[in-house]
């Protein structure tokens, strides 16, 4: 899964955001002030998370999607540069699909 293929073509860094996170926690994570709490439902429970595409002074695009279509919360560290976003998927034990840098065993 190479995220380098999508999103705008000038981003520089894609940010997971997991379940609850509130707008504290995204400036902290994106280096820039964000209202995840107004824009995604991730304060709503723990089935959503974002992808936030930035160019480092702004965010460009985001994603919010089910983690039961593939759990990015796995990814660490959870901003990566373009270079960075190539990306595996595995099947974890409980059956759920998880994606995760190369060479991170599944969860």
């Amino acid at each position: 899964l190479d995220l380098g293929k999508v999103g705008p073509v000038t981003w520089t860094r894609v940010c997971v955001l997991g379940p609850g996170t509130d707008d504290p926690a995204a400036q902290a994570l994106l280096g820039l002030p964000w209202p995840a709490s107004r824009l995604t439902s991730l304060g709503d429970g723990d089935e959503r998370l974002a992808l936030v595409f930035t160019d480092g002074a702004k965010v460009l695009a985001f994603v919010e999607r089910p983690r039961s279509d593939g759990d990015f919360t796995s990814v660490q560290p959870p901003c990566l540069t373009r270079a960075e976003a190539r990306l595996e998927t595995r099947r974890a034990a409980d059956g759920g699909l998880r994606v995760l840098r190369p060479g991170v065993p599944a969860r």
